[in-house]
């Protein structure tokens, strides 16, 4: 029976984990109400950047802006069919 929850749990701590995320206010925050997507590319469980995301340059130069990162549900999706091969992550910048 132990074995049986602690399988469940694990796989729930799995699964829950596309609503990890970080946001950074950069200034006063968002002003004008903007949103810029971006997405973070990576090899290997993250160990090898294809491509990141630059919040500053998302931002065009706003020096009041915020920048959200998170792995959402398609993200970590993608992260599972390929066993951590390939997995990316979401960069949103409200400006």
């Amino acid at each position: 029976m132990k074995k049986a929850l602690y399988t469940i749990l694990l796989g729930s701590s799995l699964l829950l984990t596309s609503c990890y995320s970080t946001i950074h206010t950069f200034g006063e925050g968002p002003q004008t109400g903007q949103e810029v997507k971006g997405k973070n590319k990576y090899l290997f469980w993250g160990l090898s950047p294809l491509k990141t995301t630059e919040p500053q340059k998302m931002a065009n130069g706003s020096d009041n802006f915020e920048a959200k990162t998170e792995f959402t549900f398609v993200d970590q999706l993608l992260s599972i069919i390929t066993i951590g091969i390939y997995g990316q992550s979401t960069t949103t910048v409200s400006k």
